[in-house]
């Protein structure tokens, strides 16, 4: 009984410092944290935080001393090799973190927490192939865990270097229109510096006009949790805008969310203004975004409201996902009538769409896509259109 009790002290001696830890009293934490180690010796997890609260007031020879000594104490103690991963990650020592990291992975060689810094040391030390297969390896006995979705994503921005793609749609109206087909190639360039840059030459057939389009897509990084969408376009046939520029901005928040503010500008013979954001957030290995968009207009606003959702199969390149909505999504803004009001003619609408994709063979991806939407009119009551999209990419 008397043992119990005092294991109950010990517990309370920690948890107490975890609170003023977390608060941002740290020294008081310290001064818990050793009492109840002075009081229990080998109770590890005390130690390990002990040593996180040296790591954030930067005394990095004294937090290494406690984590050093966890290891020596128990070999196999995953916690303390992580903390300490984190250390060497935080003061640049990117290859002591490798070799940490790699001692871990002898005790558990799918621990997703190692794993990850091991693909952030080698990302910063410029191997990142080596990266990519970490993260991988990962992803392949951790699905559940959304942070490595996340990485993966941005080593997929660093490394794909070189990507062609190749996409087709086709919308099928059951009144109104003839059959709409939009045939697109791209080629994406990834650097170090400027981030990702995508050009890409569009061609539609629509209302018996073909035409084409060509954009710009840039995605510059901001430091690590930040990055921008840029986007420009030209086209001199009426099925297009004539000129379209877009911004947005990213940012990762805590628990795997990231937020997003843009805006759009098409013009057609008027010019039309979108404002869009989003709240994205990987759960396990799913991945949700809700996106409204705005689109004021002096002869009426009009606004939507997107879900999507994608479920990971394996890596970050496999995957299921529904899209549904209500109303004009930005992407949807694309024709004009002859008053020069894009979509106008369009009152509400609601839309649904089943989107797969998977990787194969080496370094190419398929994806496909089946929608369906229904749309009120002004001039023909409801009609429905059907969309099919199929896309291939190479990646080198």
């Amino acid at each position: 009984m008397l043992h119990f009790a005092y294991a109950q002290d010990i517990d309370s001696l920690y948890k107490e410092a975890r609170k003023y830890g977390f608060s941002g009293d740290r020294s008081k934490a310290k001064s818990i944290a050793k009492t109840a180690i002075d009081l229990s010796p080998n109770y590890l997890e005390i130690q390990v935080f002990l040593g996180r609260l040296y790591t954030w007031d930067q005394q990095y020879d004294s937090a290494r001393t406690y984590f050093n000594g966890v290891i020596s104490k128990q070999e196999n103690y995953i916690d303390a090799y992580s903390a300490l991963c984190d250390l060497e990650l935080w003061t640049d020592n990117y290859s002591v973190a490798l070799t940490v990291a790699n001692n871990a992975l002898k005790y558990d060689s799918t621990s997703a927490d190692i794993l990850l810094r091991k693909s952030k040391a080698l990302i910063n030390l410029n191997r990142l192939e080596d990266a990519s297969n970490t993260m991988n390896f990962a992803l392949k006995y951790n699905k559940k865990e959304p942070q490595l979705f996340e990485y993966n994503e941005l080593i997929k921005r660093k490394i794909q270097r070189n990507k062609i793609s190749i996409n087709y749609d086709h919308d099928q109206f059951n009144k109104t229109f003839s059959p709409w087909n939009l045939y697109s190639l791209a080629y994406t360039r990834s650097t170090n510096n400027l981030g990702s840059i995508i050009t890409r030459l569009n061609r539609a057939e629509r209302f018996g006009v073909t035409g084409n389009q060509i954009e710009l897509d840039w995605y510059p990084s901001i430091g690590d949790k930040m990055y921008m969408y840029l986007n420009g376009g030209y086209s001199d046939v009426s099925i297009f805008p004539t000129y379209k520029w877009g911004a947005s901005i990213y940012r990762a928040l805590p628990k795997s969310f990231e937020a997003e503010l843009g805006i759009r500008y098409l013009r057609f013979s008027n010019t039309t203004w979108v404002y869009t954001a989003s709240i994205g957030k990987y759960w396990k290995n799913f991945w949700f975004s809700l996106r409204p968009n705005y689109i004021p207009s002096s002869v009426g606003s009009s606004g939507s409201l997107t879900l999507s959702t994608r479920y990971y199969l394996g890596d970050a390149n496999n995957y299921i996902g529904i899209i549904a909505g209500s109303g004009i999504s930005a992407d949807e803004v694309r024709i004009n009538r002859n008053d020069g009001l894009p979509n106008s003619f369009l009152l509400k609408s609601s839309r649904i769409r089943l989107t797969y994709q998977r990787p194969f063979k080496r370094n190419f991806i398929a994806g496909i896509g089946i929608g369906v939407s229904e749309e009120e009119t002004s001039f023909s009551g409801y009609r429905t259109n059907y969309n099919f999209n199929i896309n291939f990419e190479k990646i080198f």
